[in-house]
């Protein structure tokens, strides 16, 4: 996938277009899983299925398509899935969730503007960065800390947290696009960022301070809409390589390693829980794409 093609994307194309752009990997992928039980998550009568975010509780949540291509959120705990429609809303889409099931998304509006919101206690609430287009929240934390990203009156995409009711934007150093991070009980942020080469990177943000991280090995670049961290600093997401071919990946105490479905022709992760376990996307052999869960136990 060509990143800044991509980059450039986000900034014209509706909210289910966006995330679907973001969450598919344009190459196959090696077939390879390094341990754990995987299961598919298929909401019911769905075309398409993604997991965005998973909480201690094993508690999943993601969006679907149904068969008339209609974006919904959705909510899987204890094997039952509940639907999440932002009321009025044309499309919505759910991308985490924390220990006290607060779940934030975005949805968009009759007009075909994009606004974040939380849901909490069955209650809906609009979360919009001020004077931005558009803001789209990726995460929530045990402390209901959020993050997320906004379109400014230029077009150009930033990272922003959330808390206690004050907004607070953020760009890694030399970022022309900031996407979808996600935070951690720690406050710990990882995100992915264009630079003006091209090229995008994860950052991890610590204590203010900005890290890049990148995959070791012949790696072009990496390519992922939201990679995520769990408490114990373990981050997942995808890159690609010159091979083309887009990679799953685990990076653990300072290690990497691929992290695929087997038989898959797409995979890409964007949760992980503080015991290690994972979801994501992958698309079978049929072209088909299902959300999936990892079980490493960890």
């Amino acid at each position: 996938m060509n990143s800044k093609l991509t980059g450039m994307g986000f900034r014209t194309l509706p909210l289910l277009a966006l995330i679907l752009a973001a969450s598919f990997c344009a190459a196959p992928l090696n077939a390879q899983q390094n341990g754990g039980t995987f299961a598919s998550i298929d909401f019911p009568n769905a075309v398409f299925t993604n997991a965005l975010g998973i909480n201690p509780e094993g508690d999943i949540v993601g969006f679907y398509l149904d068969s008339g291509g209609k974006g919904h959120g959705y909510l899987l705990s204890v094997g039952h899935f509940t639907s999440i429609d932002f009321p009025g809303a044309i499309g919505t889409l759910a991308g985490d969730i924390n220990p006290a099931r607060d779940i934030v998304g975005c949805y968009t509006d009759s007009n075909g503007k994009i606004h974040g919101y939380l849901l909490r206690h069955g209650v809906f609430s609009n979360i919009d960065f001020t004077g931005a287009v558009s803001t789209m929240p990726s995460g929530i934390n045990p402390e209901g800390t959020i993050v997320g990203m906004y379109q400014d009156t230029r077009g150009l995409f930033h990272g922003y947290l959330q808390s206690a009711g004050t907004f607070t934007s953020f760009d890694p150093p030399g970022s022309i696009f900031t996407s979808f991070p996600k935070i951690n009980p720690k406050g710990d942020i990882v995100g992915y960022f264009q630079t003006g080469d091209g090229n995008t990177h994860i950052y991890l943000q610590s204590a203010g301070t900005f890290r890049v991280i990148d995959a070791p090995g012949p790696i072009v670049n990496f390519f992922t809409a939201n990679p995520a961290i769990n408490p114990q600093g373990q981050i997942v997401g995808y890159y690609q390589g010159t091979d083309g071919r887009a990679h799953d990946f685990l990076l653990s105490a300072g290690s990497f390693t691929t992290n695929d479905i087997p038989g898959s022709i797409n995979n890409c992760s964007f949760g992980i829980s503080p015991r290690g376990d994972i979801v994501g996307v992958y698309q079978s052999a049929d072209g088909v794409f299902h959300g999936f869960l990892l079980t490493r136990g960890q």
